[in-house]
C-alpha cells in the first residue's frame, strides 16, 4: 500500500504558494493549499529575503495548524528564469547486477545532475525522454525484459543559480528541508499533459501573472525553452483602478467576472455600485470593457510577435494558464488575433480547481516520475503528528457519530 504525503512550494509574482497533497495508491488528494502575499519577490527579482521568509512561515503555520501537522520538507518550484536545456545521450551498463536495474538509472541521473555548467547556473532538473535498447526506443525502462546496456536521452534544466539558492535559502530558514527541486515550466507540462500532447506538434503554455507572463514551448515531447513577458494581467486590472479608483482585489473581480471577449456588444446596466466621501458611483460591463479590450489585445498581439516565428515552421497551438486566464472569450479571442488554436487549462483536481495552482500540482508529478525507480517513500509533514491527529479524528466519529450515521438513524427513527 502507497501512502505518501507531499508538499510544494512556488514563488509567484508578490505571492508565496504552498501545497499539501496525499498519494493513497492510485488515489490523490489534495489536503490543504495556502497562497500568501508577499513583497519579497516580484516574479524575477529578489526584493526582500525577510518578507519571503516572513510569508513561507506564515504559510507553513496556516498549514500546521488546519492540517494537524507541520511541515517537514518541501518540493520547490524553482522560478523559470535564465533556463537552458542541454540534451545529451548516455550509454549505461550494469553496475549492481548482470542487467540494467532502478540503481543504474538512479546513479546516471545522479552523475548528470553532477555534471559542470557555467558558474552561474544550476542544474534545476533531470529528465530522462526514452530509453534506447536494442534499436527500440522506450518511454519507461523495459521492466520484463533482461538488458546489458540501455542509452538513456536526457535533458539537463539549468536556471539561474543565485536565485535559486537565495529562494532554497529562504525555505531553510523558514524551518523547512528541501525534498527536491523542479523547474516551474516542466512542471506545467506535467500537469497540462503539454509535454505528450506536443510529440504530434509544438505547444506553447502561456501562463499568465500579474506583472509576467511565462512562455514554455514543448516539442516532441519535451520542454524546449522558457521566455518571460513584462507583462501580465495586472495592467488590465490596472486600467480598471485609474478609470474607477477601486482597490485591486475589487478591480480583479469585475475584471474576471465582467469581461466577456466573445461578444460584440457590453451591458450598461449597473454591475458594480460603491460609494466614496458621500458620493454614489457605478460601473457597467460596457465601461470595464471599455478599460480593458485594447490593452488584452495588445499583450495577445505581443505574445504573437514572439511566438509567431515557431508557428511559422510547424503547427502547434496556445494553452492558456495561470491567474490570468479566466477572462471569458480569451481563448476565442487569442485564435482570433493569432490564427492559432487556443485552449484554456484549469486543474480538475479537487481543493485546486485553481489554474493559478497549475504548476505546483505539476511538481508533484514531475517528482513522482523522478523517482519511479526506487521505493523512496519520504513524506513531506511530520508523520507521529499526522498519525495522532487521524485518532484522534477517528475517536471523536466513534464518540460523536459521523454525519452519515445520524442521518441514517434519523430516518430509522422516522421507520419506527
Amino acid at each position: 500500500m502507497e501512502k505518501q504525503i507531499l508538499a510544494v512550494v512556488s514563488f509567484s509574482q508578490y505571492k508565496v504558494k504552498v501545497l499539501v497533497a496525499q498519494f493513497f495508491n492510485t488515489k490523490f488528494n489534495v489536503l490543504k493549499v495556502e497562497q500568501v502575499p508577499c513583497d519579497g519577490f516580484d516574479g524575477e527579482h529578489i526584493l526582500d529575503e525577510k518578507a519571503i521568509v516572513s510569508s513561507l512561515k506564515k504559510a507553513f503555520d496556516h498549514i500546521a495548524t488546519n492540517l494537524g501537522a507541520s511541515i517537514t520538507n518541501v518540493i520547490m518550484c524553482v522560478p523559470s528564469i535564465g533556463m537552458d536545456r542541454y540534451h545529451e545521450k548516455v550509454k549505461v551498463v550494469p553496475q549492481f547486477t548482470s542487467s540494467i536495474s532502478n540503481k543504474d538509472i538512479i546513479l546516471a541521473l545522479r552523475k548528470a545532475m553532477n555534471s559542470q555548467v557555467r558558474s552561474d547556473k544550476e542544474i534545476i532538473f533531470v529528465n530522462i525522454n526514452s530509453f534506447i535498447a536494442n534499436d527500440t526506443t522506450y518511454r519507461k525502462l523495459p521492466s520484463q525484459v533482461e538488458l546489458s546496456s540501455v542509452i538513456l536521452d536526457m535533458d539537463q534544466f539549468v536556471a539561474d543559480k543565485e536565485l535559486t539558492h537565495t529562494l532554497a535559502k529562504c525555505i531553510e530558514r523558514a524551518g523547512v528541508g528541501i525534498l527536491d527541486v523542479v523547474l516551474d515550466s516542466f512542471a506545467l507540462g506535467k500537469e497540462t499533459a503539454a509535454i505528450d500532447a506536443s510529440l504530434k506538434s509544438s505547444v506553447i503554455i502561456v501562463e499568465i501573472g500579474v506583472t509576467k507572463t511565462l512562455l514554455s514551448l514543448y516539442y516532441h515531447g519535451r520542454l524546449i525553452s522558457s521566455q518571460w513577458l513584462d507583462t501580465g494581467y495586472g495592467a488590465w486590472v490596472q486600467n480598471i483602478i485609474n478609470e474607477h479608483q477601486l482597490q485591486f482585489d475589487i478591480a480583479y473581480r469585475l475584471l474576471v467576472q465582467n469581461v466577456d471577449l466573445k461578444q460584440n456588444h457590453y451591458g450598461t446596466h449597473p454591475v458594480f455600485l460603491w460609494q466614496v466621501k458621500e458620493q454614489t458611483y457605478t460601473t457597467n460591463q460596457a465601461k470595464i470593457m471599455e478599460c480593458v479590450e485594447a490593452s488584452i489585445d495588445q499583450f495577445i498581439a505581443e505574445v504573437n510577435e514572439v511566438c509567431q516565428p515557431i508557428f511559422a515552421k510547424s503547427s502547434g497551438e496556445f494553452l492558456l494558464t495561470g491567474e490570468g486566464c479566466l477572462l471569458e472569450g480569451l481563448s476565442d479571442r487569442f485564435r482570433k488575433i493569432t490564427s492559432v488554436n487556443t485552449k484554456v487549462y484549469v486543474p480538475e483536481t479537487i481543493g485546486a480547481r485553481d489554474p493559478g495552482l497549475t504548476q505546483l500540482l505539476g511538481a508533484l508529478y514531475a517528482y513522482k516520475d523522478h523517482f519511479m525507480y526506487t521505493n523512496h517513500t519520504a513524506s513531506c509533514v511530520n508523520e507521529v503528528e499526522f498519525d495522532t491527529m487521524l485518532k484522534s479524528v477517528k475517536l471523536s466519529d466513534n464518540q460523536d457519530g459521523t454525519l452519515s450515521k445520524k442521518v441514517k438513524g434519523f430516518f430509522d427513527s422516522k421507520k419506527d
